[in-house]
């Protein structure tokens, strides 16, 4: 259960009356409360049976990246992370694979290469999926191929660390093609890579392992 405020300064006794209020109407449920500004330590006003399943999360705003983690951090200790859908062709088909490109900063030369622009058009066709999933160390929001070009130069990438974003991708599909300058952070993925764009990044193919 969570409850949201925008308060821009605390309010001791509202958020106090919140987590006494929520734990006793819902006796089995995890509580969190979070707000724009600050919340204080108003844990010890309520009762010390609901203590244990109450959490603020105060500052919950674009710019706090900490808060933000915080707070998908805990919602994903009680509904998983996120699965993304593969997306279907003519209503039957299922993709199999999705095209993931690194937008770490590293890549910023690959990707104002022309020759990288075409050769990744001509990747992201059936049967690999319409969309394109920019990664660096996360998974960002999927581009059309459409819009590609234009999209991937705007994202400000992060640090290149790409298992991690990978392994979610293929959590979702079966193989995973990465678009990257660097090898090595997918060396321990079950991939085969070979040079892409006249040699100015490479072309991994990441597959799902088989279950035993």
């Amino acid at each position: 259960m969570v409850e949201v405020k925008h308060y821009k300064r605390t309010a001791k006794k509202s958020f106090s009356e919140v987590m006494t209020d929520y734990p006793a109407a819902h006796p089995n449920a995890p509580i969190v409360l979070v707000n724009y500004g600050p919340i204080g330590d108003i844990l010890n006003c309520i009762p010390l049976s609901a203590k244990a399943r109450c959490v603020t999360v105060e500052h919950l705003t674009v710019l706090n990246r900490r808060a933000r983690e915080e707070f998908r951090d805990l919602v994903r200790k009680v509904i998983g992370r996120p699965v993304r859908a593969a997306l279907e062709f003519g209503g039957t088909t299922r993709a199999k694979r999705a095209v993931a490109v690194d937008v770490s900063r590293s890549m910023a030369p690959v990707l104002s290469d022309p020759r990288f622009s075409s050769a990744l058009a001509a990747t992201a066709v059936a049967p690999h999926a319409s969309e394109i999933f920019p990664i660096d160390r996360r998974v960002h929001t999927a581009v059309s191929v459409e819009q590609a070009v234009e999209r991937l130069h705007s994202i400000q990438g992060d640090i290149n660390a790409l298992e991690a974003p990978v392994t979610e991708l293929l959590g979702t599909y079966e193989e995973v093609i990465v678009l990257t300058d660097g090898l090595n952070d997918l060396s321990t993925l079950r991939s085969a890579s070979e040079e892409f764009a006249a040699g100015s990044c490479f072309r991994v193919t990441v597959r799902r392992p088989e279950s035993t």
